[in-house]
């Protein structure tokens, strides 16, 4: 470009960016005001100084060089492109920079026309941009899930790195396509694949849908596909933006949890069978023993034979517990049995279980609080054992030196209930909380305390079959308050 100075002055000197003119030996020859704000120099410092006083030290070496190579092939261009270049100010802070060249002719002396723009912001942009990317890729690694972006004018698809783990395939291989992807769709699920998104498309309804993914080796993968497109102003869509999650290891564990569940279902409907009907059985001939005994324990020639005598009531009792714990055998493989749900007052029904009771609560002179109750979805006939129990137990185990006293309470936690009995009782050590819960397990001699040592296992699988769980605290001599959650 032939050198004109009435033109060049005035945009040389409005010049957005840090503008130079340096000749063939690479000595600056005049800048404009623009260069000495970003270089931090006075006007007239650079004239005369080498362009090299602008450059880190380290590229120095090869700058000479790239001045002679550029005066003998002047193509207006930009400098060292594709690499990152840097320039340093008066006080020798350090930026990135983008320079473009310019080939200048004054009468014999050929000119180099620099333009230096710091990039010190892009760059930084730049650098957040990656960091981000390679956050937001290292993310979808961790939780298996993948991004897409489809360009539907332009019917361009992007993948991102995440996708080609989950195809397993090579992205510089494979480039992404809406023909390459459906490729790997399973066959059985392509037509529900293409209705759903059809359907999201002209209807505007979710884009939400699980299928599977066949790769080459014939191994199957399950993902959840989910997306939102974009509609311009006349509703014509131009954009989506997608997820593909791979979820074969969940589905995996789905499948191995409902084989598990049917296992457990069939065994103990099998255990139910089984104890409900060897129950029913060994009732008859209880029954029976105990009807011989009886007379046995009535004969007169008996009764005048002191050993034979106890022998016989010693038959005659155990035969009695052993009926006891067969019949509540029996109630327990019976609980399961039919279970439904209503709408229960369960203020009513503990005042109707406390009617019931009405006899043991005169004859000990217990004295039961209740508060305020809520309505719950329970089975009736089941909560009215489980409070039964509850309310027996509590009187049963009472300290000899005080009237029993039993608090009934119900606070709303969440979307449950939670249901306190507090009494003022003998107590419970704490190594035997897990214990009481446990059918036939007892804590106290049958001489102390008559009882089968079912009812509050009874308690137990009531709660757990209404979806809740039941606990105990307690103290020796401090009395005990059983807990127990039911939903609304």
């Amino acid at each position: 470009m032939i050198f004109d100075k009435n033109f060049f002055e005035p945009v040389f000197e409005l010049a957005p960016d840090a503008t130079l003119i340096v000749d063939a030996e690479g000595k600056i020859q005049k800048v404009n005001e623009q260069t000495r704000r970003l270089f931090q120099y006075k006007k007239g410092e650079l004239i005369g100084k080498s362009v090299e006083i602008l450059i880190p030290k380290r590229f120095v070496a090869h700058h000479g060089d790239n001045v002679k190579g550029y005066i003998h092939n002047p193509v207006a261009r930009k400098m060292g492109s594709g690499m990152d270049l840097f320039a340093i100010d008066k006080l020798g802070k350090e930026f990135p920079v983008d320079i473009s060249l310019n080939y200048l002719e004054f009468g014999d002396q050929k000119l180099v026309l620099l333009s230096v723009r710091d990039i010190s912001i892009a760059k930084e942009i730049q650098n957040k941009l990656a960091q981000s990317e390679k956050r937001l890729n290292e993310a979808q690694e961790l939780s298996n899930i993948g991004s897409w972006e489809l360009d539907i004018e332009n019917n361009v698809l992007y993948w991102s790195d995440q996708v080609y783990r989950i195809l397993e395939i090579e992205k510089s291989e494979h480039p992404a396509s809406n023909e390459f992807f459906f490729s790997f769709v399973h066959p059985d699920d392509r037509e529900e694949l293409e209705i759903t998104y059809k359907n999201h498309l002209i209807h505007h309804l979710p884009y939400d849908i699980v299928h599977r993914f066949q790769l080459p080796n014939n191994k199957i993968k399950y993902v959840r596909e989910r997306a939102e497109t974009f509609f311009d102003e006349f509703g014509k869509p131009y954009r989506t933006f997608g997820t593909v999650t791979d979820i074969t290891d969940i589905k995996e564990i789905e499948y191995d949890l409902r084989q598990s569940i049917h296992k457990v279902e069939s065994s103990n409907k099998e255990l139910e069978q089984f104890t409900f009907i060897a129950s029913h059985d060994l009732q008859e001939p209880l029954k029976t023993l105990t009807s011989f005994v009886e007379l046995l324990v009535n004969d007169p020639s008996v009764k005048n034979n002191k050993d034979l005598h106890d022998y016989s009531r010693f038959i005659k009792e155990a035969s009695s517990r052993m009926e006891n714990l067969v019949r509540g055998l029996l109630e327990y493989a019976r609980i399961s049995k039919n279970f439904s749900r209503e709408e229960v007052n369960c203020g009513l029904l503990i005042h109707e279980v406390l009617s019931s009771l009405e006899a043991l609560i005169t004859d000990t002179s217990a004295r039961v609080m209740v508060s305020e109750m809520p309505t719950i979805r329970a089975n009736p006939l089941l909560l009215a054992q489980l409070f039964q129990h509850l309310v027996s137990n509590a009187i049963k185990y009472r300290r000899a030196d005080m009237i029993p006293e039993i608090h009934i309470q119900a606070t709303k936690v969440k979307s449950e209930w939670l249901f306190e009995f507090a009494d003022n009782g003998i107590g419970i050590s704490e190594e035997y909380y897990h214990k009481i819960f446990i059918i036939f397990q007892r804590l106290h001699n049958r001489s102390e305390y008559e009882g089968t040592g079912i009812g509050l296992s009874h308690c137990k699988k009531i709660v757990e079959m209404h979806g809740g769980k039941i606990w105990v605290e307690s103290e020796e001599n401090k009395g005990s308050t059983f807990y127990f959650t039911l939903p609304e």
